[in-house]
Formats: C-alpha cells, sequence, structure tokens
C-alpha cells in the first residue's frame, strides 16, 4: 500500500512539473509585442531597417550626403547593436486633447540593451522613479523608457501620466496585423470602429510612394462621392501643376462624423480661407492650373522737357512675361462666390482684375456653373475624369502625383514622389518654375 502511493506521488509530481514546464515555454514562444501596445489615436507597424534605410536613401535626393548620411550610419549602427528586435517595431500616437506618443521594442538580448542604455541614459539625463521602478525620465527632453523583461516602452509627450494600459480593440488588433503603416482612428472615440478607419503604407524604390485608404461604412455608400464625370479645367499649355477636387456636396452633408468635419474645417480656415461662407456658395468642383507664359504689358506716362523747358507727355510700354494661371470654381451664384472670396485676408480686387498673393492678375468670369479666374482669356475645357482628387506637379527635377478615387464604402487614395534626376535634387531649379 505504501509503495503504491509513493508511486501515485511520484507519477503526480511528475505531472505537474511536465504540465508547469511546457506552460512557461508555451509562455516564452507566445510572447506577443503586440499585447503591449495601447490603443491611441494613430497606431502602427513597421521594419526599422528598413525604415532608416530608406530614409538614408531619400535624404541624398533633398540634402547634401556629408552630416546626414554619417547621421543614419550611426543610428543604425546603435540601434543594430542595440538588443531591440527591428524587422517588427509598433507605435502608437495621441493627439485628442493630450499629447503622447509610444515606440515599442522586443527585447532579444538584455546585456547589449543594458550596454546601449548606458550611453543613452547618460546623454539624456534619465532618472529612475522612485515608485515605479522600471520607468526613467528625463524632463528636460521630455521622454521616458520602461523597461520589462521581454519588451520596452519608449514614451514622449505627456509625461505626467505613464500608467500602462494596453487594450487594443479587436478592430485595431485586426488591422496591425496586417501590418500597416499607420492605421488612423478618425472619430473622437477612445477605440478603433470597424465601421471606419484610415489605413496607409508606404513603399520606396527611388519612387517614394505611401497608399492606403479611408473606408466607411456607416451610409450606402462612402462620404466623398464625385459630383460628375466631367469637370472644367482651364488650358495653360504647359502643364507645371494641375489639380482638381471633384465632391457631391449633398452626399458630404449626410456625413455625420462631426469630429472630422470640424477638423477639416480648422484646416481650410489655417490657410487663411473663411471655409464655412465659402462652403455655402461653391458646389463641390474646383480645379487649378499653374504652366505656359502670359504677357503682361504696362503703360507709364512720364513727363519729359524739350530743349526749351517744355513738358512733354511720353507713354513707356513695359512688357513682362508671368506664368499662366487659372482657378475655376462651381458654383450656383458665381458673382456671390467671387464677391466672398474678395473678403478674404489674402484676395483683393483692383481695376476689375482679382489679386492672390503670389499670383500674377487675374480676371473674373461668370458662366451659369462657374467662376472662373485666369491669367488670360482663354476657355475652359470639358475633361472627363474618374477621381475625385487629382494633384500633378511636373518638373526636370522632380514629379508628384497624388489621386484619390472612390469605390464603395472605400476611398482609396496614392501619392507619388518620382525624381527625375539620378543625383540630387537641385531646389532652385525647382523654385524657378515660380519665377
Amino acid at each position: 500500500m505504501y509503495k503504491k502511493l509513493v508511486i501515485i506521488f511520484v507519477v503526480i509530481l511528475a505531472g505537474a512539473v511536465f504540465f508547469v514546464s511546457r506552460q512557461n515555454t508555451h509562455e516564452k514562444n507566445t510572447f506577443s509585442l503586440l499585447d503591449q501596445v495601447e490603443e491611441r489615436q494613430v497606431m502602427g507597424v513597421f521594419n526599422m531597417h528598413e525604415l532608416l534605410s530608406d530614409a538614408k536613401s531619400i535624404s541624398k535626393k533633398f540634402k547634401t550626403v556629408g552630416l546626414v548620411q554619417l547621421y543614419f550610419d550611426k543610428v543604425s549602427d546603435v540601434m543594430k547593436n542595440a538588443g531591440l528586435r527591428l524587422d517588427k517595431v509598433y507605435y502608437s500616437i495621441e493627439t485628442r486633447g493630450v499629447y503622447k506618443r509610444s515606440i515599442y521594442f522586443q527585447i532579444i538580448d538584455q546585456d547589449a540593451l543594458q550596454s546601449t542604455f548606458r550611453n543613452f541614459s547618460n546623454f539624456y539625463e534619465l532618472k529612475q522613479d522612485s515608485i515605479d521602478t522600471s520607468i526613467y525620465t528625463s524632463s528636460e527632453f521630455n521622454i521616458a523608457i520602461r523597461f520589462n523583461n521581454n519588451w520596452l516602452e519608449l514614451v514622449q509627450g505627456d509625461l505626467d501620466r505613464l500608467e500602462h494600459n494596453p487594450s487594443l480593440s479587436e478592430s485595431a488588433r485586426k488591422l496591425i496585423k496586417e501590418n500597416h503603416f499607420f492605421i488612423f482612428n478618425p472619430t473622437d472615440k477612445d477605440s478603433m470602429n470597424a465601421s471606419e478607419y484610415i489605413v496607409g503604407d508606404y513603399n520606396y524604390d527611388s519612387i517614394l510612394s505611401i497608399q492606403g485608404s479611408w473606408y466607411c461604412n456607416k451610409t450606402a455608400g462612402h462620404p466623398v462621392q464625385m459630383k460628375d464625370s466631367k469637370i472644367n479645367i482651364y488650358p495653360t499649355g504647359e502643364k507645371i501643376i494641375q489639380a482638381y477636387l471633384n465632391v457631391d456636396r449633398e452626399q458630404w452633408g449626410q456625413y455625420d462624423n462631426k469630429y472630422l468635419k470640424d477638423k477639416l474645417e480648422k484646416t481650410y480656415s489655417k490657410g487663411l480661407i473663411n471655409y464655412p461662407r465659402l462652403s455655402e456658395l461653391w458646389s463641390g468642383q474646383f480645379s487649378f492650373s499653374f504652366g505656359g507664359i502670359k504677357t503682361l504689358k504696362t503703360k507709364t506716362i512720364v513727363s519729359e522737357f524739350d530743349e526749351n523747358f517744355n513738358p512733354i507727355e511720353k507713354t513707356i510700354i513695359q512688357t513682362d512675361t508671368v506664368r499662366d494661371v487659372g482657378f475655376i470654381f462651381s458654383s450656383s451664384d458665381p458673382k456671390a462666390l467671387h464677391g466672398e472670396l474678395l473678403n478674404q485676408s489674402n484676395i483683393k480686387s483692383k481695376k476689375g482684375d482679382t489679386y492672390i498673393a503670389l499670383f500674377p492678375p487675374l480676371k473674373p468670369r461668370f458662366t451659369t456653373e462657374n467662376l472662373i479666374l485666369s491669367a488670360s482669356s482663354k476657355e475652359p475645357t470639358l475633361s472627363t475624369i474618374d477621381k475625385v482628387i487629382s494633384f500633378t506637379f511636373n518638373s526636370s527635377q522632380l514629379n508628384i502625383k497624388a489621386i484619390s478615387s472612390t469605390k464603395k464604402n472605400r476611398l482609396n487614395y496614392k501619392i507619388e514622389l518620382i525624381p527625375q534626376v539620378s543625383g540630387k535634387i537641385k531646389w532652385s531649379e525647382l523654385i524657378n518654375l515660380f519665377l
């Protein structure tokens, strides 16, 4: 009987040891850095190796190499030997009411990390928190670091609240698992909602491309829809800049996200435009063209004196060339819209011409449905389109393309920066396009 009890005890003990060891092994193998991410307005995941390499390549196009290249090389070397996993790094940013951003790293080598942290701590004068010893802060640089056995969090922003509350909603977790470079919550809610979100990704292979979609399933279709399949565009000849906006105002009016609407209106207002009043008169289409040449002739009458000191009036004609420019606004009352434009702080009227900062004098013309402001008297051309937003910039140094179109409940967008030279971009040549 005694031997049987001993055998049963040994079997139970062995089973318990086996179960605990398997559980610990399972916990180590299933550690997920994603479980430590705090949900905020903007979140995402990226490969730091690729991001630093791409940033270094892009900087060569826009800046002198020297110190910039040295900086990226140094940062890359430090991160490579920091004992952190860099192929999958998470981040989260909050801007609604409080500003805070965090970057989350998985620790793969504690010894290497401690060596890196000592140098980092000395430079930023980090102080260990007296209550929560896992946190080190620097009030001067407004940063904090939280350490754990398997991960660390680098925090910047409001350091008064450093509680760690990882609690990703199901929608946010699903989107981050899709490895989006960023996901954005366009509402005032704390948690991401499956009915509306914005995602984006970037790619760099000599061309920098940012693309993604704004998903909104609150109405029968996305709130941003095309007003019409055709739009009036002013022909400048040479197309340096050509852009248009083509939005169904009625569909947009049914959009119930007041938070995002208010943010957009404040953005427009920062551009020195009283958007709420203009919005009442604008019916959804706008196009802008810049390029070609417009000749300006200015007559000046001066008084001179002949050999007998008799005054003689003389007319001098001065000829200048400027870029041809054209704006076209759709409106049910073009004259009222023009009058409202003249009330804006950066738009004036003089001798029948409309003056907008940085542009030549523009002559206003009115049709049944459009206000035309142009440097020349060319007639608009009616173009067939399939986008709600389009922007192109063409030069010998750099081309920029941005497009956006709607498909069902998604507004898809893509932005491309396309260098036209193999070496460094010359800013002086870009500026000369506008002179």
